[in-house]
């Protein structure tokens, strides 16, 4: 939409701790560009209540004082939007803008949050995100053993008050929340318990780890609660009355790391492009393959040793990685060490894999890539491990692969890779 009007709406409160947040937790991964919007538009909500019935406010003005492009401005919005910060609604008939402004979430619910954490990570390194975390620890309380809390109630203080409560009506007034997490606002997990059970999947709803598995999913993708749903329902295993999250997370890849639909291609070749829809098809393949089946098929033998199958066995259930992140590991390992699976490095890795909050093959990917880089400064095609090699392999014909002829690629949910 061009050369809009628009209003702001302020959602929560913002107060200095936001600035800090902003600042600390949220600039590095959405750039400066998009924070000083941010900004801009808190403070257009106050003009604009001021001055509403003089002032017109449109695209125009907004552009003007950023200084910056219509596109530009559009791709600072969708960051801030990607973000949980903002909510943009659209009346294409009126040509006009709501932007709906929320506060940043608390530290700890950002430090909670996996996605936004391995961004933050990704983006500023593990010196400074020590540093971010300690900017936002809590304070420990003082040791008050031997202490009796003796503070006064408001009606031991102010006994005037005693007859007068019962008289007193309560007006029905919505007032501003103080937080909320708009990227989950739509989410009712309540909900989604109670279409699985008229389906005949009985989940508990005080199932905190699939909650958060939901949750996780819901950030990162453009999902419906239906969808949710039926990759649930493919998810679960009646006869033994249990839930795969395993399962889950292959049912809604499917969706999303797919190949190439070849009948839209360029008539031109496009390297570039190629690179990214070959590296779309090696982290399906990772996601929905057995990590078993994927090893024999990776080294070309029909059964796996004792030790390799250890090895497996303790990065599912002892690191609790995904099927998808050991994949992407075996793999790495595979072509690091000269064809060999080798279980103390693989281990390390797994230790950071899981501290830094990754969560599937396309982040693993992403994270050993730069760490082999980060690694081999002076030496980027290293005698251990090229480049090439890894390149080559995803290459390669993928080993067991069903993919949906429909399903359209959508290259920009990889980024530059």
């Amino acid at each position: 939409m061009r050369n809009y009007t628009y209003k702001v709406v302020l959602k929560n409160r913002i107060d200095l701790l936001d600035d800090k947040v902003l600042s600390y937790l949220y600039q590095p991964i959405l750039g400066l560009r998009s924070v000083a919007l941010y900004k801009t538009l808190f403070h257009e909500a106050e003009v604009i209540k001021e001055l509403k019935k003089t002032e017109i406010y449109d695209e125009k003005r907004l552009l003007d004082i950023s200084l910056i492009s219509s596109d530009k401005l559009t791709k600072a919005i969708k960051r801030l939007e990607a973000m949980g910060l903002v909510v943009t609604l659209e009346n294409k008939a009126k040509n006009s803008i709501i932007f709906n402004l929320y506060s940043p979430l608390e530290p700890k619910d950002y430090f909670a949050n996996r996605l936004f954490n391995a961004a933050l990570l990704d983006k500023i390194g593990d010196k400074n995100y020590e540093i971010a975390k300690l900017t936002f620890k809590e304070e420990n309380d003082l040791n008050d053993n031997g202490y009796q809390n003796t503070s006064s109630k408001f009606l031991e203080v102010f006994e005037e008050f005693n007859k007068k409560i019962e008289n007193t009506i309560c007006n029905d007034f919505e007032f501003r929340q103080n937080k909320t997490n708009v990227l989950l606002k739509d989410l009712n997990f309540e909900r989604i318990i109670k279409k699985l059970a008229e389906n005949k999947v009985y989940v508990s709803k005080e199932n905190i780890k699939l909650k958060e598995v939901i949750e996780e999913v819901y950030i990162s993708y453009s999902l419906t609660e239906d969808i949710i749903v039926q990759a649930l329902i493919k998810a679960y295993d009646a006869e033994n009355v249990d839930l795969d999250i395993e399962k889950f997370y292959i049912s809604i890849s499917s969706k999303y790391f797919v190949h190439e639909d070849t009948s839209e291609l360029k008539a031109e070749f496009d390297p570039e492009l190629n690179k990214k829809n070959k590296t779309n098809a090696k982290i399906k393949e990772m996601e929905t393959i057995d990590p078993i089946t994927f090893l024999e098929l990776l080294m070309g033998v029909d059964n796996l040793a004792l030790e390799e199958l250890e090895i497996i066995r303790s990065l599912r259930r002892e690191h609790k990685l995904r099927d998808g992140v050991v994949n992407c590991l075996l793999e790495f390992s595979y072509l690091k060490n000269d064809s060999k699976i080798v279980k103390n490095y693989l281990l390390k890795i797994a230790k950071t894999i899981n501290e830094r909050g990754i969560t599937n093959a396309k982040e693993t990917m992403e994270y050993l890539k730069l760490a082999n880089k980060k690694s081999n400064p002076k030496k980027p095609m290293s005698s251990n491990f090229h480049t090439k090699l890894w390149e080559e392999e995803i290459k390669k014909d993928t080993y067991i692969l069903e993919v949906d002829e429909n399903i359209k690629i959508d290259p920009t949910l990889w980024g530059d890779i």
